[in-house]
């Protein structure tokens, strides 16, 4: 089993074309092949540019394979206020 680190899927997910996303692309034939921790999911979640963009990583990141203290995932609900785009007034 591979613990796949943050900057590994953020490269995947945006599509570049690199030689550790390539071989993450090849483990992930394989669901057993692959894991994240909550706080690599954490961390994928914050990098959230929008909000539609935040629903997308966290159904897609919800059904990975978790290791760690914990099988319960983290409450990643978005709190008001907390995702917002440059130029919004905080």
């Amino acid at each position: 089993m591979y613990l796949v680190d943050t900057s590994v899927w953020v490269d995947f997910v945006r599509g570049r074309h690199e030689p550790h996303v390539s071989l993450l692309r090849d483990l992930l034939g394989n669901p057993l092949a692959v894991s994240i921790t909550h706080l690599v999911y954490m961390e994928i979640l914050q990098g959230a540019r929008d909000p539609a963009s935040y629903v997308r990583l966290q159904d897609y990141f919800s059904g990975q394979r978790f290791v760690g203290s914990s099988t319960r995932l983290p409450d990643t609900r978005p709190q008001p206020g907390c995702i917002s785009t440059v130029g919004d007034a905080a």
